[in-house]
């Protein structure tokens, strides 16, 4: 006779077949929006406060008080230094009056050469009448240079009962040097 052998049955989970299905290696899809708002409140933070600070600053006045203090210590830093106004030299001044030179400039023996603008004043001396060209120089840490280069007269020019020196341009020099 044949033997015939019997199996015990056991735990289901044992008993149970493996699985033909392969497990997912997939990671669960992040939220979309937790990365930019923390991105955004992190920037919010970082640069809010101190441009909202600062704009806050500005509004009340404090920055421009900082300004003007700063200022006026470096002008008086550059005065205790020796930076002021002692000699004014023009050369090429023939017609052109003394005077008009100096109201051009406006300047002041004494001053402070930091705050002298050098642009500014060539503008205004090359609206003066005999002036063609002009050149203004700060020369630290006292003086002021000015060079001239004066208009020639071409002709008397004559409108009316109105006479006026004129250069070779045609550009008006003077009426009131007109004998």
């Amino acid at each position: 006779m044949r033997s015939v052998k019997i199996e015990k049955k056991s735990n289901k989970a044992s008993s149970k077949k493996p699985s033909n299905k392969r497990k997912s290696t997939r990671r669960k899809k992040k939220s979309s929006w937790k990365m930019p708002v923390l991105i955004g409140v992190t920037c919010s933070i970082l640069f809010g406060a101190p441009v909202g600070g600062v704009a806050y600053l500005w509004s009340q006045g404090i920055i421009q008080q900082h300004i003007e203090k700063a200022e006026d210590m470096g002008l008086k830093a550059s005065m205790d230094a020796g930076f002021v106004l002692s000699e004014v030299f023009v050369h090429g001044r023939k017609e052109t009056a003394r005077g008009d030179i100096l109201n051009a400039l406006n300047v002041k023996r004494g001053q402070p050469l930091i705050h002298f603008d050098p642009l500014i004043s060539r503008e205004k001396i090359e609206a003066l009448g005999w002036v063609e060209t002009a050149s203004v120089e700060r020369k630290l840490p006292d003086q002021i240079i000015v060079k001239l280069k004066e208009r020639v007269p071409a002709a008397i020019w004559q409108q009316g009962k109105r006479y006026a020196l004129v250069d070779s341009d045609g550009v008006e020099i003077s009426e009131a040097d007109v004998d």
